[in-house]
């Protein structure tokens, strides 16, 4: 699942880049402020998430783990100040990198970091979250 979304991260993030090439003003679709240090870091984010797609779950674990905390801290930011590094964010980003980071952790959160699928509890029960691996005798 993490290569997946690795994948997806790094075609979207290329995407809005080429799209904002195009655009006539700072603002996608109307919403979204992107001027030109806001752009290349999506083509970095994008170029980033492809060549940890193509290398391999670890990468991709990485890469999603790193792109979580990092567009986290960029919200925080983005909240408190208005704007990260000088790039001024409106409320519209915030909400999306918001919504990037949460995909991309709960994602490295709920895939098994050793098989590449999903954590099952194994207790059993109802309402237990017991991820640890059964003791083998």
């Amino acid at each position: 699942m993490s290569r997946t979304l690795s994948w997806i991260y790094g075609l979207l993030f290329l995407a809005f880049a080429g799209l904002r090439v195009f655009a006539h003003s700072d603002l996608l679709f109307g919403l979204f402020s992107v001027d030109h240090a806001h752009n290349l870091m999506h083509v970095v984010s994008g170029i980033a998430g492809l060549l940890a797609g193509i290398a391999g779950v670890y990468w991709s674990r990485l890469y999603l783990w790193t792109a979580g905390l990092v567009y986290l801290a960029v919200c925080v930011a983005g909240f408190i100040a208005g704007q990260v590094l000088g790039v001024a964010l409106s409320t519209a980003d915030n909400f999306l990198h918001l919504a990037i980071a949460t995909v991309a952790l709960y994602t490295v959160f709920a895939e098994d970091p050793r098989l590449g699928s999903e954590r099952v509890p194994i207790t059993g029960l109802r309402g237990v979250t017991d991820f640890r691996e059964p003791a083998h005798r």
